[in-house]
This record gives C-alpha cells, sequence and structure tokens, in this order.
C-alpha cells in the first residue's frame, strides 16, 4: 500500500510546494484509506483509478490554505521591505540561516486552528462519500447494467471523478465513474424525485419533433441516484443545429413553467441536436404569486424567462462585470479556469 500512495502522491502537481507541508499529512491519509477501499473492491489499476481524486483534493486543499498564507505574508510585509515578492515569500516559510521552518510559519497551524480542523474534515467527507458510493455501486451492480447498459464490475474501474459542484449532507458530492470501453456513470447523493417529475410532465406534453425535450435515463433509490452520463456533443449539420435550438426553445418554456432558476452553463450538456438539463434540483422554486419583481443578481427585475438562468441580457452581463455569458444557452466554448496566486 505505502509505495501505491507515495506513486500517487509524487505524481500529484502541488500548487506550492511550502503550503503543500500544510495538508501533506491529511493528503496521505486519505490516500492510504482509499487504496485500501479500491483494493477490497477488487479494482486493478488503483494508481490510475485514485490519482485524480488525490490531485483534485490537493488543489482543494490548497485553496483552504491560500488566503491565511497571503495574509500572513502581508502582515509581515513591512518587516522585509526591501526583498522582492519572491524572496519576502520564500522567507516567510524557511529559515536560511537555521535550515528550517520559521516560526512564523509555524505559528500558522496554532492561529487558524478552525482551518485545519476543516482540512480534515473535508478529507474524511470525501472518502466516505466516495466509500459510500462503491459500496452501493456494487449493491446496485445488476439494476445498473440492466437498466443503464454500463458493465460496473470494479474490476473493469478505470477512474473515479469529483465533481466541483456543491458538497451537501457531510460533504457528499456528484461522483463520475469511468469503465473499461470509455463506459460512465454518474452517481449522485440525492433523489432524483424531482427528474421523476419532469419525466411526467413531459410526457403529459408530449411534444412533437423537433421540439421534443430528452431526459437522462436513472435509477432512483432512497436519497441517492444513478444516472446515464450524457457527454458533449458538437451538431453534424445545420438542420441538426436548427432542431438543437428549437429544443432549446421549447426547454426553456418547459423550464420556466415548472419556475427553473440555475440555468447556468454547466448544469445542461449539448448532445448533437439534443439540449440535455443535468441538474434540476431548482425545479419547482417557490416565490410570492403575488411579487412582480425577483431578485436577479444586483438588481431587482419583472419576473420573466431570464429567471430561469437560461439566458441572459448582455447589460445584466455587464452589470456583473463579465465579458461573456455564463447562461446555458449563450456560452461559448469551455469554461478554463486558472489558478494565479499574486503575492506582493
Amino acid at each position: 500500500m505505502n509505495s501505491i500512495c507515495n506513486g500517487i502522491l509524487q505524481r500529484v502537481k502541488y500548487r506550492d510546494v511550502f503550503r503543500a507541508q500544510y495538508y501533506i499529512s491529511d493528503l496521505q491519509n486519505i490516500a492510504q484509506q482509499l487504496i485500501s477501499q479500491v483494493e477490497e473492491l477488487g479494482c486493478i489499476n488503483i494508481a490510475s483509478v485514485l490519482f485524480e481524486i488525490i490531485q483534485h483534493a490537493a488543489d482543494e486543499l490548497d485553496n483552504m490554505i491560500l488566503p491565511i498564507v497571503a495574509y500572513e505574508i502581508h502582515v509581515h510585509k513591512c518587516e522585509n521591505n526591501t526583498l522582492t515578492p519572491h524572496e519576502r515569500y520564500r522567507n516567510f516559510f524557511i529559515d536560511s540561516s537555521k535550515h528550517s521552518w520559521t516560526n512564523v510559519a509555524r505559528e500558522v497551524i496554532q492561529k487558524y486552528p478552525f482551518v485545519f480542523t476543516h482540512i480534515t474534515t473535508f478529507c474524511l467527507s470525501t472518502f466516505e462519500n466516495i466509500k459510500t458510493c462503491l459500496n452501493r455501486l456494487v449493491k446496485d451492480g445488476n439494476d445498473i447494467i440492466k437498466t443503464l447498459s454500463v458493465n460496473v464490475n470494479p474490476v473493469n474501474l478505470l477512474q473515479i471523478h469529483l465533481s466541483g459542484s456543491d458538497r451537501h449532507r457531510e460533504g457528499q458530492t456528484v461522483i463520475l465513474l469511468t469503465f473499461q470501453d470509455k463506459q460512465k456513470l454518474v452517481y449522485k447523493n440525492c433523489d432524483s424525485s424531482v427528474d421523476q417529475a419532469l419525466q411526467v410532465f413531459l410526457n403529459l406534453l408530449d411534444l412533437s419533433y423537433p421540439y421534443d425535450i430528452k431526459t437522462r435515463k436513472f435509477i432512483k433509490k432512497n436519497n441517492y441516484s444513478w444516472y446515464e452520463y450524457i457527454e458533449h456533443k458538437s451538431c453534424n449539420s445545420m438542420y441538426e443545429m436548427r432542431n438543437y435550438y428549437k429544443r432549446s426553445g421549447s426547454m426553456l418554456a418547459v423550464l420556466d413553467t415548472l419556475n427553473y432558476c440555475d440555468g447556468h452553463c454547466e448544469n445542461l450538456v449539448a448532445h448533437g441536436e439534443y439540449p440535455f438539463l443535468i441538474d434540476s434540483e431548482t425545479l419547482f422554486h417557490n416565490f410570492d404569486v403575488n411579487e412582480l419583481e425577483v431578485q436577479i443578481g444586483s438588481m431587482k427585475e419583472e419576473r420573466t424567462i431570464l429567471f430561469t438562468g437560461l439566458i441572459e441580457k448582455s447589460d445584466h452581463i455587464e452589470k456583473c462585470d463579465r465579458s461573456e455569458s455564463c447562461s446555458a444557452f449563450q456560452a461559448a466554448g469551455y469554461i478554463k479556469q486558472i489558478f494565479q496566486p499574486l503575492i506582493d
């Protein structure tokens, strides 16, 4: 186990080797626990299965450490005002005369105990989330094969990916499992009753081609669900593209009718000529029927289809200090997040 764990940790691209010292022991603990868990399931290529999780955890833990490090360096800036930013950053951590950590770097742990408690809690909840998912995978294997046509034998597991979605119920989040033959499966730690209600509503509407709306296949369990994975796929012709936008219009009408309010680009997948809603949790949103205005961002506006978030006005984009739309039907390309810490 130790050799596998060390191999994974050595491959991780740490954002900063100094800050990593604050959380490396927690990262090692979660790696060892996960290795033990997947070994029990009979996974073959354990390092490949777990690497992305550990990389994701390292990035998240660094996000927790960075603000307090940046603040402390700013506080001590006046003591080293003649140094360059790079020298000042290094000297915050390393005492060159003693070849060891400085006292101020060591004091961070005592000064911000709540941050390190949060780090430990994050690691524990991440492990429990994945452990629960894998145990349920084994239990529900036959149902998944029958309904979603995915061979979920743990031996075939290639990768576990944690989504960047919000965590609920003691740190649980959406998990994407990848198996051999590029088969994928989505695990959600929530009941799929909302998706079920949406499907019933669409069946009642019985929309004709090319205004029909498709939804993902799913398996409803008690407080959790398994979903079909829908990949992004471009249209192959102008004919398909026209149909895509016709269906986008009907989807906008349906979701507005059902008071949907979280239509940003990460909650919808374009799969050929069909748009797929992949996060329906804000359907049936409640608001006062007598209320003529609703709060949208920092502005009050009349209740319109803009409330869905699937589209937005250009002036709203500018007022939110953005250059491009993040709405599902207007965003272009992929969202790319570049981590560029600036400390001076």
